[in-house]
């Protein structure tokens, strides 16, 4: 087999940190409610499915709408990516699989949940710009808690980020 270029290996590389660049940025966006800016990390045709496939969304505004519907007002959400695994397979074209550290609070219902997710992900580049094209996810673990049920827990701080809103 052909060892790459030196040219060759930094491009794989600099498509490589792009990809985990987009990704931590639509996580952020999609946790700070920002749907104008994650609509940047996505392909228009962005095919997603979620728990396994019992949700399957095709289109960006499919799947910006089932955000908004889920991650209400009253649920503050941290998603965290860890363990990359992404492959350059052409000039325009790559994989990725990530896990993915899930906590939401529920303000109205004043219950917590956490989990583990593995994303399957497939990324797109177009004018020189990453964009994920498809994703699925399914849940290692799922776990929720009454928070009433810990006396000395108290939510103290929560800020609402809006679209062009940043600290």
């Amino acid at each position: 087999m052909a060892k790459p270029s030196d040219h060759e290996a930094i491009r794989v590389l600099a498509d490589t940190e792009a990809i985990k660049k987009l990704k931590h940025r639509y996580l952020r966006c999609l946790d700070c409610k920002q749907w104008d800016e994650i609509r940047e990390c996505l392909t228009d045709d962005i095919a997603a499915s979620f728990y396994g496939g019992k949700i399957k969304l095709r289109g960006i505004d499919s799947l910006i709408d089932f955000f908004i519907q889920f991650l209400t007002p009253t649920r503050i959400s941290s998603h965290t990516g860890h363990h990359p695994e992404i492959d350059i397979t052409g000039n325009s074209r790559a994989t990725g699989t990530w896990s993915v550290q899930t906590y939401m609070i529920d303000t109205q219902a004043n219950v917590s949940l956490g989990g583990m997710s593995v994303f399957h992900e497939v990324y797109a580049k177009s004018g020189g710009v990453w964009k994920i094209s498809s994703m699925s996810c399914y849940r290692i673990y799922e776990e929720m808690w009454n928070r009433n049920d810990i006396s000395s827990l108290k939510l103290t701080q929560v800020i609402q980020y809006k679209s062009g809103n940043s600290p």
